[in-house]
């Protein structure tokens, strides 16, 4: 059953331009891929036998996949890594190095926070391998480039690490996924979670329930981010395959296993193109926060967190340039190429533009300031109009 739509801002209001076919996400990318398997020094263990899959073409890193970013995927708690193989070769597909470590499984103490960290220090030693001369990779990745994934555990290291790591990171951490994880042991503050973020959960997860993960860890994540709820979807069936008793405490599912990775590749790879791939199209947009994910009628229940923020009418936050500012008449808005909108400070869409371009508002639009939003997620920009 579709449940009511939970939305941050007005999605409904912004102007929704017919845009060109774009790719399918869900489906393999135009590389093939390959991989090797490594021991990647971690905090305080050796997470050996880990795996690196890289997109691979006729010998060698294909010269058209240019610069690689890095995604690191966590495994769910006392899960093999090959319960998520196909993640990490489709992404590789995509064009991605994903490293898939074999954290430990805690028993007794949980240390999600070293744990955390050890999910970033396979992103590191990932990105290392492109400066490793003779290496396959060597010169092949962007090693400023990364993204968290994860499932359950995974998922919940994933979140942990970019609340706990993310200011440190800076720019380098563009994304954090969650699959079904939940609230961290320590816990995560969900309002340090600054980066992008997309989490996924299940109506029938009976080990996770999403109630529990809407409240303790979503409620208080800035924008942007995205959390989903799968209609049908279980815990297990993120994974590639699970036993019986792994399956024994979970919830009964209403849609394959198939289909549920599918929704769970569709998304992710949206997001991590906008963000790792610098996809700022329309097409795209609507997977991350418009219309294509909150009206998908596999989903039970959609609250989308796409908003101009830390933009007040006593600060510029964005390395947008707005040319006069304040105007008149027009003004030449520039930097990195792209769409936005124009926003009020209540967050009323009043125009869309593309990124550089010249902007002439309405008679109708009275003096103030407004907002120039753009659709990459990239900071807000102050303008000022004075009639």
């Amino acid at each position: 059953m579709k449940n009511h739509l939970l939305l941050s801002i007005p999605l409904a209001l912004i102007p929704l331009a017919t845009h060109a076919q774009g790719p399918d996400y869900s489906a393999p990318g135009p590389w093939g891929y390959d991989s090797l398997f490594c021991d990647i020094p971690g905090d305080g263990e050796i997470m050996t036998s880990s795996i690196v899959y890289f997109p691979w073409e006729a010998g060698s890193v294909p010269p058209a996949a240019g610069q690689c970013p890095v995604v690191a995927f966590g495994h769910g708690w006392n899960l093999s890594i090959d319960h998520y193989y196909s993640y990490c070769r489709h992404f590789a597909s995509w064009g991605y190095v994903v490293v898939l470590p074999t954290i430990s499984n805690p028993l007794f103490n949980p240390e999600h926070d070293r744990r955390a960290n050890c999910l970033v220090m396979s992103a590191r030693y990932a990105s290392s391998l492109g400066g490793q001369s003779g290496h396959v990779l060597e010169n092949r990745i962007d090693r400023d480039n990364w993204s968290l994934v994860g499932h359950s555990m995974g998922g919940s290291l994933s979140i942990l690490a970019a609340d706990l790591f993310g200011p440190g990171l800076g720019d380098t951490l563009r994304a954090a996924v969650s699959y079904s994880g939940p609230q961290s042991d320590p816990e995560c503050s969900g309002a340090g979670v600054l980066v992008p973020k997309l989490i996924l959960e299940g109506t029938e997860d009976g080990i996770v329930p999403w109630e529990d993960v809407q409240s303790q860890v979503w409620a208080d994540m800035p924008a942007p981010g995205a959390f989903a709820v799968i209609d049908g979807a279980s815990h297990c069936y993120f994974m590639d395959y699970s036993t019986w008793l792994e399956e024994l405490f979970d919830g009964d599912p209403t849609i394959s296993r198939a289909a549920q990775q599918e929704i769970a590749r569709l998304y992710t790879t949206a997001l991590l193109e906008r963000f790792q791939h610098d996809d700022t199209s329309e097409w795209n947009f609507q997977f991350c926060y418009g219309d294509s994910l909150e009206n998908d009628p596999a989903m039970y229940l959609v609250d989308i967190r796409w908003e101009p923020s830390g933009c007040t009418p006593d600060e510029s936050c964005s390395a947008l340039r707005v040319l006069p500012n304040p105007f008149s008449v027009s003004c030449e808005i520039l930097g990195e190429p792209g769409s936005a909108v124009i926003v009020d400070l209540t967050g009323r869409v009043v125009a869309s533009l593309s990124i550089p371009g010249q902007w002439t508002p309405g008679i109708e639009l009275s003096s103030g300031v407004y907002c120039v939003v753009p659709r990459n997620g990239r900071p807000a920009a102050r303008l000022m109009i004075v009639r």
